[in-house]
């Protein structure tokens, strides 16, 4: 199910939800955009494109947050415009809190990279496998197509993609696993995105970890080619990180800020 608004034209970005998910979208915002919407000169800014299931780039945890930099914003790949990344985010599913919020004020304040201002464009959908991400017959793919169009109508290029993803593919072999992600590099390389991948191992539901789809992250490092490390957020474990529902995959708002340190930590390694 999607969130919509009535208007007397279509969306010339269609961003595909998979239905069979049966999970609610941030489309549209009652806030209002914070200024400026465009990139200002001489000011460092990171645009984060995040994509994956429901840890990953979704609102599921059970604290929401608000930021504690103004310059810590979340762009709506639905309306094209830039709001405060206070949770829930815009352009996701879900209506919690997330990591994304956190580690745009932790890169901001880290001061192990450059960044003045990050911009989070989150595009996730929970419950997803890898295969319905890839180009070949991967039915969200046009969500990062259009999330792409969209920022490109705003002059905006991903200064880095997060690819944060794994939980559902409980009966995906290492191989197939890593075939998907590689067509998924191909089909993002190919629509020109040349920028820095980060994919992290990510597996860990109802208190098992996937080995399989884990060795297949794993390998698909490659910094020569611009795939680089994320963190390995199957260490963050039990009660203080973990909710109960959701099969104990989804975070606490503690494992969320611990979350947002371990990508922090990996995104200050490369910039």
């Amino acid at each position: 199910m999607q969130i919509i608004t009535l208007g007397s034209a279509p969306d010339p970005y269609p961003m595909p939800t998979a239905d069979i998910v049966g999970n609610l979208f941030n489309v549209q915002s009652y806030r209002t955009p914070v200024q400026p919407q465009a990139i200002v000169p001489g000011e460092n800014t990171a645009v984060w494109l995040a994509v994956g299931q429901s840890t990953g780039a979704c609102g599921n945890d059970d604290t929401q947050y608000s930021v504690n930099n103004p310059k810590s914003q979340n762009f709506n790949c639905y309306d094209g415009a830039i709001y405060s990344a206070d949770t829930p985010t815009l352009g996701c599913q879900g209506f919690g809190g997330n990591w994304n919020s956190r580690a745009c004020d932790k890169l901001i304040a880290s001061g192990g990279n450059p960044f003045q201002r990050v911009i989070v464009a989150p595009i996730g959908v929970g419950g997803t496998t890898i295969a319905q991400w890839q180009p070949t017959g991967g039915v969200l793919w046009q969500r990062i197509v259009s999330a792409k169009a969209r920022l490109d109508s705003r002059g905006l290029t991903p200064t880095f993609i997060t690819w944060m993803q794994g939980e559902s593919d409980f009966t995906t072999t290492q191989a197939a696993y890593a075939a998907s992600f590689a067509d998924l590099v191909s089909g993002v390389r190919g629509l020109g995105y040349n920028m820095p991948i980060f994919i992290s191992q990510t597996t860990l539901q109802g208190g098992v970890t996937l080995p399989n789809v884990r060795a297949a992250q794993a390998a698909a490092v490659n910094n020569g080619a611009g795939i680089y490390a994320g963190p390995d957020t199957d260490t963050l474990t039990g009660a203080t990180n973990r909710q109960a529902s959701g099969n104990n995959a989804h975070f606490t708002g503690v494992g969320s800020d611990a979350c947002a340190t371990l990508w922090t930590a990996a995104i200050d390694a490369v910039f």
